[in-house]
């Protein structure tokens, strides 16, 4: 009787395994959870710019403030205020450059090599699961491991140029909860992570409004916190793109 028992047990047990990877949803089924909880991939697509304010922190130093613009078809526009001036960093889609004046520095300067390939990851507002064909990435899940206490998909997100990052989105919620890559310059790359929360509609569109970052495995040492989150303000294209350089002043 025993013996009898422990089978049908051991029979419910497998049953209720079967159906639990039966009703798990495939990759194409997660991304259309994802964007259903995000705002609709309609909508998504639809916005035209984002611009977001708020305060970033490094380590112990004070918050300062910041500001984050994108714009279609690949712009983004980086803004810190520090005592010593406003540190700007921009892409206008195909020329980026970075404006900071600390150290006595001048005018614009043209964006590292590196900086330039990875401003269009970074100006990409959509995300890597949207039209992801379209942008020559591949997508591959790889099961769910736990992120914050919570169970996440984990999907894996190759690049055109084969630099692999992954991407985590909450089970329950499908919203982005952690983003895992290598970032620095060639030959001192470090794993990062980024953890999203703080989720609030905006406009019918889900944001993340606390975004915290450092080195995998170990306490973030950058946070952001936006205070506003604007769809589709009026920005001046001639924000993204490199100013002309200062003439030299006269002997």
């Amino acid at each position: 009787m025993k013996f009898r028992t422990r089978l049908a047990i051991a029979a419910l047990c497998s049953a209720a395994a079967i159906a639990a990877l039966a009703a798990a949803p495939d990759l194409d089924g997660i991304i259309r959870l994802w964007a259903a909880a995000t705002g609709g991939m309609a909508r998504i697509r639809s916005v035209r710019a984002v611009r977001m304010t708020g305060r970033i922190t490094f380590g112990d130093d004070p918050a300062r403030p910041l500001v984050v613009e994108l714009a279609r078809p690949g712009s983004i526009r980086t803004e810190i205020a520090f005592p010593e001036g406003t540190y700007v960093q921009a892409f206008d889609g195909t020329r980026g450059w970075t404006l900071s004046h600390f150290g006595g520095a001048g005018g614009p300067v043209p964006m590292t090599s590196e900086e330039a390939a990875a401003a269009p990851e970074q100006a990409d507002m959509d995300g890597p699961l949207v039209d992801f064909e379209k942008k020559g990435i591949r997508l591959a899940l790889e099961g769910t491991e736990p992120v914050e206490g919570r169970p996440a998909y984990r999907i894996r997100v190759t690049r055109p140029d084969g630099t692999v990052r992954h991407l985590d989105l909450d089970v329950q919620s499908s919203l982005k909860v952690r983003w895992t890559g290598e970032l620095g310059p060639t030959g001192k790359k470090t794993e990062t992570s980024s953890i999203f929360s703080d989720y609030r509609v905006v406009n019918g569109l889900t944001f993340p409004f606390r975004i915290r970052s450092g080195p995998s495995g170990k306490p973030a040492n950058q946070e952001i916190v936006f205070e506003k989150i604007e769809v589709d303000p009026a920005i001046d294209p001639t924000r993204f793109r490199m100013p002309p350089e200062s003439p030299p002043a006269a002997p």
